[in-house]
């Protein structure tokens, strides 16, 4: 269980690192352009997912972390 917990530590530090580069990328006035649709498309799509995947991780850990 300990290393559980050491993994969901790293795994939500990789996945905030990663949000944050996506997010900083959103942060520009540039992808905002009409050329660029597709990648803000996917750079949402990537945000939606890490959140996600971000909340899992934290849910898991806290149920652990209460054990």
């Amino acid at each position: 269980q300990k290393n559980r917990l050491q993994k969901l530590e790293r795994l939500m530090d990789q996945t905030t690192e990663k949000l944050n580069q996506v997010t900083e990328k959103l942060s520009t006035d540039t992808i905002y352009d009409p050329d660029n649709q597709d990648e803000l498309q996917q750079l949402l799509e990537q945000s939606t997912q890490l959140k996600a995947e971000l909340d899992d991780y934290e849910m898991e850990w806290l149920e652990l972390s209460e054990d």
